[in-house]
């Protein structure tokens, strides 16, 4: 059985046109799983903005309620004196901290918050001042 150069063309166009349908069906294939991926990443991206989100809020509340327990715990770290005796106050009275702090508490505060190991920032914050004035009390501190 001879092949002669007619029939090597027809089978030539054969095998590539069966090629090229192969290919097609390849590539279409392809594009639904890239769209299905596609539409997965969609659904990831959401859910961690969703999840983000959240933890985003959970971080404001806790710092919220940081800041609220280090102002508590400064004034009453400034309230203790030792050797000193306290007048006698009801209860209620003595575990609600004055409107407005004197200088030398402010500073111990200050000074407190950042012997704990919060920075500049974070102090400012939490007390609802600048920044800046946060610095200047510690680097005042650290200099003395």
């Amino acid at each position: 059985m001879k092949i002669n150069a007619e029939d090597l063309m027809i089978l030539i166009t054969i095998g590539s046109g069966f090629f090229a349908v192969i290919s097609f069906f390849w590539c279409i294939g392809l594009a639904f799983k890239l769209r299905a991926v596609g539409k997965r990443a969609a659904r990831l991206a959401e859910f961690v903005e969703e999840e983000m989100a959240a933890v985003s809020r959970n971080l404001e509340t806790s710092l919220t309620q940081t800041a609220d327990q280090a102002r508590r715990t400064a004034w009453l770290e400034s309230r203790v004196r030792p050797g000193a005796s306290a007048p006698r106050q009801d209860a209620h009275e003595s575990l609600t901290p004055p409107s407005k702090p004197s200088l030398t508490e402010y500073r111990h505060r200050v000074l407190a918050l950042a012997q704990r190991g919060f920075d500049a920032n974070t102090i400012a914050n939490m007390l609802g001042e600048m920044p800046g004035e946060i610095e200047l009390i510690i680097n005042l501190h650290r200099a003395a």
